[in-house]
């Protein structure tokens, strides 16, 4: 698994790279800013492998980033990313591992990801002393299972990748051969199903040999339970750092900053695993009961850009929250932002005719 910070002046260039990295399952997105100010404090926190550096920016510019990262940090590789093709020579003098022209493009990105694992993969040969990174699962958005970074484990059939799926989801409970027919086999004629269940088990077995001894399937009183042994699960990460309703202060929010990088999307969003929805719409409302609190604390503390962007994040996780789309309303109109103000007003009432309730007008939700 590769990290990787993005750095641009522009939300609009984040978002565009934000939105190309979602078709990559090796990358993850330690840290996006728009301030080089900002990125550099972060680097030691967000530990990214790679950089993906606007040029022209003002104050600090990519050219500047380069070369503090390289004196201070020579083991993170560099990607410059610009409209304008007259730094090219620049940007190699700085070591920079490759160069972007904007728009990217899906299949020139492709070109930079395959630079930069290759670069790694060498980088790791010759400083074995490295720590390597934890075998890893991934739950939200798309399940894997990654046995090194950036390498997923193969899967023979994508019952077996299922089965592995749900062995995940009930990692700390027993399940029985029946309980798992029922769920992967609902319709399937005994005979077969216990076949599909046998041959699908040998394969899952098979495949977890790729992990190093660090997963056993056992039978436990005639039931079967996934034993994970130091590995880190996204899931696990999030719900040990999802703070009680009511307890956000100073000290703690941090946890819950880090809560909104690892929530990636839903739980097994892309699987479409019935089974997984109660899971899904569990974590979904621990996460958004704790954002609507996190966005009242900022507000507490008129910080009203990192309230707008939490109140965002929420419309990602729930695009029809009444409660995220009312603050934003306020918010944007405390910015004195009337051109946002009245385009997501716009939006929320949309919404909440769609859903049959009277919107409230834009003198309520000011009053509030």
């Amino acid at each position: 698994m590769l990290r990787v910070m993005l750095i641009d002046d522009e939300p609009s260039s984040l978002k565009v790279m934000e939105v190309l990295f979602r078709d990559f399952e090796n990358i993850y997105i330690a840290g996006m800013y728009t301030s080089s100010e900002k990125a550099l404090v972060a680097i030691s926190k967000d530990k990214p492998d790679a950089i993906f550096a606007d040029i022209e920016m003002p104050g600090i510019n990519g050219l500047d980033i380069a070369g503090e990262v390289v004196d201070k940090y020579p083991g993170i590789d560099i990607v410059f990313v610009t409209a304008y093709n007259q730094y090219a020579v620049s940007a190699f003098e700085m070591s920079a591992i490759d160069y972007l022209l904007k728009p990217i493009r899906k299949e020139r990105l492709d070109k930079t990801v395959i630079r930069l694992e290759k670069n790694k993969r060498r980088e790791n040969r010759i400083n074995p002393e490295r720590e390597p990174e934890l075998i890893r699962i991934q739950c939200f958005r798309k399940f894997a299972v990654y046995a090194s970074p950036g390498i997923p484990v193969n899967w023979r059939t994508k019952k077996t990748e299922e089965l592995m799926a749900l062995f995940v989801h009930n990692r700390h409970r027993e399940l029985s051969r029946e309980a798992i027919i029922e769920i992967l086999w609902p319709e399937t004629e005994i005979k077969k199903a216990n076949t599909l269940f046998h041959t699908t088990m040998y394969n899952l077995k098979k495949a977890l040999n790729q992990l190093d001894g660090k997963a056993a399937l056992k039978k436990v009183n005639g039931s079967y339970r996934l034993y994970l042994d130091d590995i880190a699960c996204d899931v696990d990460d999030l719900e040990k750092i999802i703070i009680p309703s009511g307890q956000i202060n100073d000290d703690n929010i941090k946890k819950l900053e880090e809560a909104l990088k690892i929530y990636s999307g839903a739980y097994y969003e892309e699987d479409g695993y019935l089974w997984s929805e109660n899971k899904r719409f569990e974590l979904e409302s621990k996460l958004i009961t704790s954002c609507l609190e996190l966005s009242g604390y900022y507000q507490k503390k008129t910080l009203w850009e990192k309230t707008v962007g939490v109140l965002r994040s929420i419309l990602k996780i729930d695009f029809m929250n009444q409660a995220a789309f009312e603050m934003l309303v306020l918010v944007y109109s405390k910015l004195g932002n009337t051109g946002l103000m009245l385009q997501t007003y716009g939006q929320y009432k949309s919404m909440m005719e769609e859903l049959r309730i009277r919107p409230k007008t834009l003198e309520e939700l000011n009053k509030n």
